[in-house]
């Protein structure tokens, strides 16, 4: 069933690739319990196994890329590698590496990207000088036990990290979405051991050239929320609703969402890879949160980027969902006879 979630795009592993390849070969998901794709949560600390660092052979003898590079290193068992992004696209002259040790393997890759590499617990981060010194941080620690869930995570170069964060979210039960400003860029090339998923986001963001005054991150008991600085809060979006048993009982009932989302040819429902206009996704929208949605026309053509919500309330998820617009003056409420709205103030 992995295989049919996601589909192919642009340059090498798309979606489907990345979910295969994390859920299926390298066990992207919570590692405290079973694997889970529906919004469980880990019961207990888990603890990240040891980083195996094989010696690697390998050999090309014609021209290359460090992007083909990295497609031949993913295969090996074990190692941990995190790459700027934009250094995949540099050519690699033929070369043969017999049983080298795997950290002369990254000195090598350093070399040929004129890049430094920099040990980074249990992986290593290759990167120019003068952006390894922006990326020099650490983000700050999440609340409601995010570090419990262990992942394991594969990452082509050139992803969109709502991409990443949809694939990160769909294989650990969790809810991590990012607003339109930080969601678009492009991340590096990433192969990540178990680790908390607090250090393997750190990593996918840091691959993206994302610094640390360029992101502020909430995380609640239901969803990591990334957003620009200069955006509004995802509470902030919501409009005044009465407090009343039947809206909290609306408000509060969880639902999955998935979108934009694609019907295959045999039935499976999976999340495109693409974003798709306001106007294309609310039918879908609609059935997936079971409520109907009504939008101000000026409005449809606002831009849905992916995003995988699991077990979150129906409030939540509307924050969530117009959180990902920048413009502060949109926002969404309940009319009386119980039905989303969304519109600007």
């Amino acid at each position: 069933m992995c295989r049919q979630l996601f589909e192919w795009i642009g340059d090498g592993m798309g979606m489907k690739n990345i979910y295969r390849v994390i859920s299926v070969c390298l066990v992207l998901g919570v590692l405290a319990g079973c694997a889970s794709t529906g919004g469980d949560r880990p019961n207990k600390t888990a603890t990240a196994k040891p980083v195996a660092w094989p010696e690697v052979t390998l050999e090309n003898v014609r021209p290359s890329s460090i992007w083909q590079f990295t497609q031949e290193l993913t295969l090996l068992e074990g190692g941990g590698l995190v790459m700027l992004h934009g250094l995949a696209d540099k050519p690699l002259p033929p070369y043969r590496i017999d049983g080298q040790p795997y950290a002369a393997v990254v000195d090598f890759l350093a070399q040929a990207t004129e890049s430094e590499a920099v040990f980074k617990e249990s992986h290593y981060f290759v990167a120019p000088e003068a952006v390894m010194e922006r990326l020099a941080y650490r983000l700050p620690a999440l609340s409601h036990g995010y570090d419990e869930t262990l992942v394991q995570v594969q990452l082509n170069s050139g992803q969109r990290l709502f991409n990443a964060l949809s694939a990160l979210s769909m294989a650990t039960g969790r809810t991590i979405v990012a607003d339109n400003a930080v969601a678009e860029v492009a991340c590096g090339y990433v192969l990540l051991p178990e680790m908390p998923l607090p250090k393997a986001l750190e990593a996918i963001l840091k691959s993206a050239r994302v610094t640390a005054d360029s992101i502020s991150i909430v995380s609640e008991q239901d969803y990591i929320f990334i957003r620009h600085p200069e955006t509004v809060s995802v509470r902030s979006r919501r409009g005044n609703i009465a407090d009343t048993s039947v809206t909290r009982k609306l408000l509060g009932r969880q639902v999955d969402l998935r979108i934009p989302e694609v019907v295959a040819a045999d039935g499976v429902r999976y999340a495109d890879d693409k974003g798709a206009p306001l106007s294309k996704v609310l039918p879908e929208l609609q059935e997936q949160l079971g409520v109907r949605i009504d939008v101000d026309p000026a409005m449809m053509a606002l831009p849905v980027n992916p995003v995988v919500m699991q077990g979150v309330p129906l409030g939540s998820a509307m924050d969530l969902l117009v959180g990902q617009w920048l413009a502060p003056e949109i926002y969404w409420t309940l009319d009386d006879a119980g039905r989303v709205v969304i519109r600007t103030r």
